[in-house]
């Protein structure tokens, strides 16, 4: 009973001109994602709920039972972005845009298995996963553009052309290990419940070290990083990767051919210019693909969540590859 999942689309835009030769670019889009494509497990059946009325499975011997199907819920999305444009009479053409992104998907569909796609998908139950924010939504995103022109040497035109961008990052899950709440091998995945204090009716934090100072410590620690959330479950990816920051220069010069029909330049590309100037500026962050456990988590006879071994979780993935700056010269021939 596999249907093709479908995605309507609305926009609306409107560009305005002010006197001052300012032009003003507005969209908004909004997409409703329909029938998405989900993993569910056959072989997994509930046993059981805990006091927040989450799901337990069963452990099942034998292989998992994976099957492609459809999901009865929708997920939502939401951009709106801004551009402001001016050309000025001494040859200067500026840009800057915004754009804010509220993106929603039932399941990101990150790898290229059916194992991995059911088993990456941050959620509560495992069968019934919720709309949540896609794992390639980037919040907020300014860009700019500067570009200038002129003729320097006769009528040989000179362009130098600077990009940048800034943006935040995007989000990762934090998760508990929740090997309790499913018996299908899988784990960190099960979103993690941020308890009301030391007295939350259904959460308890039990610290696996020995030593009485230890245990102390560590369960002070759980519950200072805690205190950062509001109590209930973290929402999927809805903890930001650091922002980042990069400007592209580009140089060309354009050079005499004595050819007619023929032009030729010599050009100067240098990606990530803040890194050039500075090794600690233009580094690229991206949110680790996998979330985020930070406790191991068990369920008592009260159905209460038993927290231990608190780690705290790591959000960013520095991109080496991208991070450091590049620069490229050459001669462009065209005929």
């Amino acid at each position: 009973n596999y249907k093709q999942p479908s995605e309507w689309k609305y926009s609306l835009g409107a560009d305005y001109f002010f006197d001052n030769g300012i032009k003003l670019q507005g969209d908004l889009l909004y997409s409703e994602l329909k029938d998405s494509a989900i993993y569910v497990d056959l072989s997994q059946s509930v046993v059981g709920r805990t006091r927040t009325d989450q799901p337990i499975y069963d452990y099942t011997n034998g292989t998992d039972n994976l099957m492609l199907t459809n999901s009865p819920r929708d997920a939502d999305s939401y951009t709106l972005s801004l551009i402001a444009s001016k050309s000025f009479d001494f040859g200067l053409d500026a840009m800057l845009g915004y754009a804010y992104t509220e993106g929603e998907d039932i399941s990101s569909m990150t790898s290229a298995v059916a194992g991995s796609n059911f088993g990456n998908n941050a959620l509560l139950d495992i069968n019934d996963p919720r709309a949540g924010s896609s794992n390639y939504a980037v919040p907020h995103r300014f860009t700019m553009r500067l570009t200038y022109r002129k003729n320097f040497i006769r009528d040989l035109q000179t362009r130098v052309s600077l990009f940048g961008f800034r943006e935040s990052g995007q989000g990762v899950s934090v998760v508990m290990d929740g090997q309790a709440l499913e018996g299908d091998g899988f784990f960190g995945r099960h979103l993690m419940y941020i308890p009301d204090g030391e007295n939350d009716p259904n959460a308890v934090y039990i610290s696996g070290e020995e030593e009485a100072a230890d245990a102390a410590a560590d369960t002070a620690a759980f519950y200072d990083w805690a205190s950062g959330f509001s109590s209930g479950f973290i929402p999927r990816n809805s903890v930001n990767s650091r922002w980042s920051t990069r400007f592209d220069l580009r140089i060309d010069q354009e050079l005499p051919t004595f050819i007619d029909g023929t032009a030729s330049r010599v050009f100067l590309k240098i990606y990530n210019l803040g890194n050039l100037l500075n090794d600690e500026w233009g580094l690229q962050t991206d949110a680790q693909f996998f979330s985020q456990e930070v406790v191991d988590a068990q369920i008592n006879n009260r159905g209460q969540y038993v927290y231990s071994n608190f780690r705290e979780p790591r959000v960013n993935n520095y991109l080496q590859g991208i991070s450091v700056w590049q620069a490229r010269i050459g001669i462009e021939f065209d005929f």
